[in-house]
């Protein structure tokens, strides 16, 4: 394991002047926030995922060490089962090393005689903070952040073959198309991405939220469509910025709830996301909701600059499709039959269907959008609804 430089050094600086949000009063930049803007930068587009990121987990740019793990990695870029394991270990070591030197710095005092130099650059680093209890309570905010940079750079590829599809949903609903940048810090735009808590797909919805907008159940997932779900996430958005009236409201709440911004904005008397962040302490408002708008600000920052950071991104272009509406439930192979397409390339292309219908045990339920490409056949058109026209049942889309 190496042992990086220090954190005067490590953080990737890309200029603010290159992000669509620095100019667009629609997403301000407080200068409170700039630190943690940063980190998300480096987290994104330089750290490796076999890097760890020692820092504080309220002042950011308070980063006590980076252990890197690279040299450990397989042709891959995975390290073994032993390694990770014993990663784990070291990190943990880690945390613990730098939380009693902190504790120490609480006992001693930053100028006390026979410092070592570590401990030294750890004092110089609280020197601006308040309070003569900052290295007590950083020793309990001591958190660890592996980088994304690869995850994220192959989120972007993903991304890219949906981007224009999902400007367009947004664009329909009047609302900033920046916002489809939020996928890839929730998922890395991982179709198959579920979190620990059961949120699923590239936007990352709970099942409660998603079925308001979508298909939630044993059969049908679209949490796991990324067309479908950007639909959803574009009206949820969207009425959170109706009810909260700024964009890094509506934004935070995607992480927090309407509830926890409306509840921070009444008890804080400010609509300012700056002063939120640094002053609201609701009980549920912890590191992922304190970092949600620090993170859109820097994925816009790192997708404005992802050219100039990777040199080769992969780039999966989604094939042109058609959507058939059913007018009826039907089984996998027999959707197969009528359109002519091999069931494995519906599967492909209809990423909602869970297992049941894969293994022809549920039927696709009626009213469902099927996709099927474009030359599918005009026996798609025998499971349009009836009354319409085949070219009005049969919608031009975008697909992977």
């Amino acid at each position: 394991m190496k042992w990086l430089g220090r954190w005067c050094g490590i953080l990737l600086v890309v200029a603010a002047s290159t992000s669509t949000a620095s100019a667009d009063s629609r997403f301000p930049r407080p200068q409170s926030l700039e630190p943690a803007i940063s980190f998300w930068r480096a987290v994104f587009s330089r750290y490796s995922e076999q890097q760890d990121v020692i820092h504080d987990d309220e002042y950011l740019d308070r980063v006590y060490e980076v252990l890197d793990y690279r040299d450990r990695a397989g042709s891959e870029g995975k390290l073994s089962r032993e390694d990770e394991h014993l990663r784990d270990q070291e990190v943990r070591s880690e945390k613990e090393r730098i939380r009693e030197i902190l504790l120490k710095l609480d006992r001693v005092g930053p100028n006390a005689p026979g410092l070592t130099a570590e401990e030294r650059r750890i004092a110089a680093m609280f020197a601006k903070i308040p309070g003569s209890d900052r290295f007590q309570l950083a020793a309990d905010r001591v958190r660890s952040q592996s980088g994304l940079r690869r995850r994220f750079a192959a989120g972007i590829g993903r991304w890219s073959g949906y981007r224009e599809e999902m400007r367009d949903v947004f664009r329909a609903r009047g609302l900033p198309t920046e916002l489809i940048v939020i996928p890839l810090f929730e998922s890395c735009f991982d179709l198959d991405a579920y979190s620990k808590v059961g949120a699923a797909g590239v936007w990352q919805f709970m099942p409660s939220t998603g079925r308001l907008y979508m298909r939630v159940d044993g059969a049908i997932d679209e949490r796991r469509d990324p067309v479908r779900s950007t639909e959803a996430a574009a009206a949820h958005l969207g009425r959170d910025y109706e009810l909260l009236g700024a964009w890094p409201l509506a934004i935070t709440a995607y992480n927090h709830g309407r509830g926890g911004m409306a509840r921070a904005t009444s008890e804080l008397g400010t609509q300012d996301i700056g002063t939120i962040v640094q002053s609201y302490k609701g009980k549920s408002f912890g590191f992922a909701s304190r970092n949600f708008y620090a993170e859109f600000l820097a994925a816009l920052d790192v997708v404005g600059r992802a050219d100039h950071l990777w040199d080769d991104i992969p780039r999966r272009e989604a094939p042109q499709g058609r959507e058939v509406r059913l007018r009826s439930p039907m089984r996998l192979r027999e959707a197969a039959r009528q359109t002519g397409v091999a069931r494995e390339h519906l599967i492909a292309m209809n990423p909602a269907f869970l297992s049941m219908v894969i293994r022809n045990r549920a039927s696709i339920p009626e009213g469902y959008r099927l996709r099927v490409p474009e030359s599918s056949g005009e026996a798609r058109v025998a499971m349009a609804q009836p009354g319409m026209a085949s070219r009005a049942a049969i919608r031009p889309i975008r697909v992977t």
